[in-house]
Order: C-alpha cells, then structure tokens, then sequence
C-alpha cells in the first residue's frame, strides 16, 4: 500500500496523531504500583519518554514508520498478539484515508492488493468528507448526537484479482478535538441552518472553516468481510438502473459475480429458451453470449441434451451443475455433444440457472468457470440470493420488447391471424435486434 503524506486535503481538522489518552491510561496504571502491570507500564513510559512527538502529536507520517515497535508495544492491549491472524484492524484517523499498526491479517490483504494499491473509501467524495469531519465536530467537541454514518466500505482486490469489500467501523475512544484560533463558535441557530443544508459545502465551510480544528489521538478501525452481501447488493443497484438490460456492461456484472463466487475466471452467459418450440434461441444483450449455444444464433434443445437431462432442464426447470465436465463427459455418454461444446471453451465447471417467472422460463443465466470444480453444487446455493434480481430484471426485459414487437405489429397492419402472427413477432423482432426500422410487408 502506498501512502501520499504530500496530498493536499480540504478539511475543517488539522490531524495530529497522538498516544496521550494511552499514556495518561498507563501513568495510571504505573502509580498503582499492582505488580507486574505496573512495571510494564513503567518500562513503557521509559521507552517513550524520550519522544515528546508520540503525546504532543504527530503530522509527518514517516514518524509512524520511525516508531513503528514503540508505537505497536503501546497498543499491545488494543491489538492482542493471539488474534492478529484473525482481525482485520487497525489505527487510524476517522474518514481520512490513513491506517497503521495493522493486525497480520490486515497486513496480508494489503500485501496481496499489491504495492500499487491505494486504500480508499468507497464513493466518498471530497463534500462527504468535509461534512461528516464538522459532524464529528458537533458530536464529540459540542455533545450534539448527530447520526451521520452510513455504511462504509473498501475495495480492496485479493491476490487473484477478484475485489472484496469490507465494511468498517470505527472507534473513536482514544480521540479528541480541539478548536483552534481560526475556529468559529457554533450556536444553536448555526445547527438549526446546517441540519437543512448538508449539499451546501459552503455553508459548512463557512461555519467550519479549514484546518480551524484539530483531531488529536486516533481511532481504531475493525473491518469485516461484507463481499457477497456488497455484491449483492451493487447487482442489485446496477439491475434497477433505468437502462435496457441488453445494455448491461458484461464486465461489471462479472466481476460482480468474480466477488460473489470467488472464482477469477468466472464468465456469464445467457441463452433464451421457447419452450413451446424447444429451440435454445442468442439473445440481444451486449456483451453477453451464450456458452450453450457458442457460436449459433438458435438450436433445437434435443441436439444437445439427451431425454433425461432435458426432462430435468425443461421439464421440473431444475439447474444443470457440472462441477467437472471432462468427468461429467466420461460418466455420461449421452450428454457428449454438450460436454465437448464446452470443452472446446475451455470451460470445465459450469451452473446452468433456468430464469422464471409466472411458471414462464425466460432462459438460463449461465456460470462458467476453466477451473474444475470451481463451481459446484455447494457454491451454486448463492444464486438464491440473486437470482430474483435478475428474474425480475429479464422479466421486466421481455415485457417490454413484447410491446414494442406489438407496436411495430399493429403501426403495419390492424388485424393479424393468430396463426400467422408467430411469422410477423419474428420479423418485427428481427429488425428490433438489428436496429432498423421495420418493413413487414
């Protein structure tokens, strides 16, 4: 992890991170005279009595690497050895992106992300920042009780790339905040105007002007892993954008999947289904192929599932997990053309999910995956949690290309023969895939 100690930022706190509350906790301790707690506390202040810095303040950052074991020996009982392994944690100053004295888990995930990687909060602009640093303000230094947090999270990828998400807390126990010369008293008519004005980042900085106020001590950060539930839920965001869902980009649905399954090569595909017809029908979504059907526009179901596999596809519309197809291909004879069509995409595990709605199968969303039994029966229990999303979405999808096919339909001809329609809905919906106008006669 690199940390820019030159970077310019626009706040209404001055940082300066400091040890007094621990040191004036083990002068405590120290004049208890309680054995053995008692001369560690004292060896302790020993040790750190010759650097004023660590109770007056620190603002160099390299300080923080220059008193790296001092500063770690002094946390010792916030930051137990036996769970360094197992917390995510460490010191910080709340909403500023800098952390320290991390647990060896921590450690790991930032060693993994690579020497490049920067840790920021996610979407958490400048206006945000300056905003929830004079609540801190009003809340710690004024006793005000303003609920101003949201959850918080990092983004931070693992070492194959795939991107966890890690919801933080904070603790702010050790911290306090103190007003400087340029600090501006704030009256209760200055809170009755602010708490209406949160997009006024000038008001803010008029009441709270920049570096007028300092944050003196630190706070301790906790993260855990939140990454199914995060993806979810930016699936979830990225599915109710007001777009067409043939219009969802691949990539980020992909990766939203990598996070959920914690496979690196995952790829989706979706293949449309006419159960009337039993054709396997190309959709019309950007970027998204289909892995049944590889490089045909349609084909009739039985060319490649043999009865049974079909009947269980189709008919009870269960999932079609392979954990393993050269297995799968060796264990059953009959599925061979499907087992080697994957093959030849190189795809060795893969979840078939039908997607349906009102007892309508719309199609299957497909998970594919190189690595043998990445995915599998046990890690295919997920798409519960995401599948309704993307029902809805493609129901909702389908719907409304089913209009605009009825609208080209009827702006041609008034009346249409039931028996006859199925030749007009497939040229309308022809020219809607190629994005032309329609000519039906």
């Amino acid at each position: 992890m690199k940390m820019d100690c030159s970077k310019e930022i626009c706040t209404p706190l001055i940082a300066r991170i400091s040890f007094h509350k621990v040191l004036e906790k083990l002068e405590e301790i120290a004049e208890s005279d309680v054995d053995y707690r008692s001369d560690y506390a004292k060896a302790l202040l020993r040790h750190t009595g010759p650097f004023p810095e660590l109770r007056e303040g620190i603002t160099d950052l390299a300080l923080l690497e220059k008193h790296k074991l001092l500063i770690k020996n002094l946390l010792a009982d916030l930051f137990p050895t036996a769970l360094t392994h197992n917390e995510i944690k460490a010191a910080a100053i709340p909403f500023f992106n800098i952390t320290f004295n991390h647990t060896e888990r921590f450690n790991k995930i930032l060693e993994n992300a690579g020497e490049d990687f920067d840790i920021e909060i996610r979407n958490f602009d400048d206006h945000q920042f300056y905003v929830f640093c004079c609540c801190l303000i009003l809340n710690m230094y004024y006793g005000y009780d303003f609920d101003f947090s949201r959850p918080l999270f990092y983004d931070i990828p693992n070492a194959e790339g795939i991107m966890k998400h890690y919801r933080i807390l904070y603790n702010a126990d050790f911290l306090e905040i103190i007003p400087t010369d340029k600090a501006i008293k704030i009256t209760q008519e200055d809170v009755d105007i602010l708490i209406d004005n949160f997009d006024n980042l000038e008001l803010w900085k008029e009441k709270f002007p920049q570096n007028s106020w300092v944050s003196k001590g630190f706070g301790i950060i906790s993260l855990f892993d939140a990454t199914v539930e995060s993806a979810i839920s930016n699936l979830k965001s990225n599915l109710l954008l007001p777009h067409e869902f043939k219009e969802v980009i691949k990539d980020d649905i992909e990766s939203i999947f990598k996070s959920i399954y914690k496979v690196p090569d995952l790829k989706i595909g979706f293949t449309e289904v006419n159960e009337n017809d039993q054709v396997f029908t190309m959709a019309s979504f950007k970027d998204i192929t289909s892995h049944i059907l590889k490089d045909c526009e349609e084909m009739n179901c039985n060319k490649l599932f043999c009865d049974s596999t079909l009947k269980s596809m189709m008919g009870e519309k269960q999932q079609l997990i392979i954990s393993d197809v050269e297995v799968y291909k060796a264990n059953n004879p009959d599925d061979t053309r499907f087992a080697d069509r994957l093959l030849e995409q190189n795809i060795k595990s893969c979840i078939l999910a039908p997607i349906i709605k009102n007892d309508k199968m719309l199609g299957f969303i497909e998970l594919v995956s190189s690595t043998p039994k990445g995915l599998n029966s046990i890690n295919a229990i997920k798409l519960d949690y995401i599948l309704p999303f993307l029902t809805d979405t493609l129901e909702r999808y389908y719907s409304e290309l089913q209009n605009e096919i009825d609208a080209i339909i009827q702006n041609e001809y008034t009346a249409i023969h039931n028996s006859v329609y199925w030749k007009f809905r497939e040229e309308a919906l022809a020219h809607i895939k190629a994005g032309n106008s329609p000519d039906l006669a």
